[in-house]
């Protein structure tokens, strides 16, 4: 039934749209990178949401909290700064005080209606990781 209510079809739409997901590490730096390398390939259209997903305590007005939070800020202009100067058309996304990632990524990308999802990944296998 959830699938129904989606919108599968690409013929209707105007524009490809990406969620990148950032969070200031190398991986997540690299997969920017390469998205950037994917829209100079794509034909058509797209728009970029990036996203970061923090788990700053919202609003807490302490120093560290004000200081955490102009280095984010700074850090989502930098991104879109650098789409605007390739002509993509973006939004930055925080959401903040959310210690489960993965499931704020998913309800960001369904309510945004998002095609594709780009994120970073370490390059090392779970056994690795471990």
């Amino acid at each position: 039934r959830h699938s129904e209510q989606m919108d599968w079809s690409r013929k209707a739409k105007s524009e490809y749209r990406w969620l990148v997901c950032v969070d200031g590490s190398e991986p997540s730096a690299r997969a920017f990178n390469r998205l950037l390398c994917l829209l100079r390939l794509m034909k058509e259209k797209s728009s970029i949401s990036v996203l970061m997903v923090t788990y700053l305590p919202q609003g807490d007005g302490s120093a560290e909290y004000r200081e955490a939070k102009a280095l984010i800020v700074e850090a989502m202009e930098g991104y879109c700064k650098i789409l605007e100067e390739i002509g993509v058309r973006n939004e930055a996304k925080v959401v903040e005080n959310e210690s489960k990632v993965g499931p704020a990524i998913c309800r960001l990308a369904v309510e945004s209606h998002i095609d594709e999802i780009i994120l970073g990944n370490t390059g090392k296998s779970a056994v690795e990781r471990w």
